[in-house]
């Protein structure tokens, strides 16, 4: 699964790398980041693609923070070294090969569930970084079972090799020695275009439920990620 973030694969599947979402995201970001009062110099984001939610914290969060993305794609690295500048630096390496970094917030936004070794991956980070910020994907619902399909789409197109529901990814977490301090959904449907018919009719009661309750709705219709804050 790695070759396809290196060899084009995912470029071609994913031409923009996401890029207009990641004002949203840094959004929800923002929000967990004020909520808790952090007193942040440095941030990183492990796997950044284009950079660009870095490049939203940098405008909208806070300028006084040095910033820094590890990519190991060069086709997004070349994405990346389009914006930077003093207050955002990017590297095509691994993190897990850089030790001497170290960081007061490692984020990893939408990547664990395209690591395949997960478990040696998340002990191995937990040593370069004071906080860690995971933004993983809710992909085990009802509607996702009997659409089959959709799981399937999810591996082939975007790599996510791990589904998660929220109980599963905290239990992941704190399994691993982390400290869960604090998590938000982020309701990623809300800033989503669905083109499909079903998309579009599945998007009716997946909103209403989410307004009357959040967590029953997630288990049924999904469409929504989860943002942890931990230690």
């Amino acid at each position: 699964m790695v070759d396809i973030y290196s060899d084009g694969k995912y470029l071609e599947e994913n031409p923009t790398w996401h890029v207009e979402d990641s004002p949203w995201k840094a959004k929800q970001i923002k929000e967990i980041l004020t909520r808790n009062n952090l007193n942040l110099e440095t941030i990183c984001e492990v796997g950044c693609g284009a950079g660009e939610i870095l490049n939203q914290l940098n405008h909208n969060y806070s300028s006084s923070i040095l910033y820094k993305g590890f990519e190991i794609s060069p086709q997004a690295y070349e994405l990346c070294k389009r914006i930077e500048n003093d207050n955002i630096k990017f590297s095509l390496k691994n993190f897990l090969e850089a030790d001497e970094e170290y960081f007061d917030l490692v984020m990893l936004i939408d990547v664990i569930e395209h690591i395949e070794d997960i478990y040696t991956f998340l002990r191995a980070i937990k040593s370069k970084g004071l906080y860690k910020l995971f933004h993983i994907p809710l992909e085990i619902c009802s509607v996702n079972l009997i659409k089959r399909s959709s799981l399937v789409i999810s591996r082939q197109k975007y790599g996510h090799i791990h589904l998660f529901t929220k109980e599963l990814a905290l239990e992941l977490l704190r399994s691993e020695g982390y400290e869960v301090i604090d998590y938000i959904y982020t309701p990623v449907f809300e800033q989503s275009i669905n083109h499909s018919i079903l998309g579009k009719i599945i998007s009716i009661p997946q909103k209403f439920s989410w307004k009357m309750n959040s967590d029953f709705g997630i288990r049924i219709f999904g469409g929504v990620s989860i943002l942890v804050l931990t230690k």
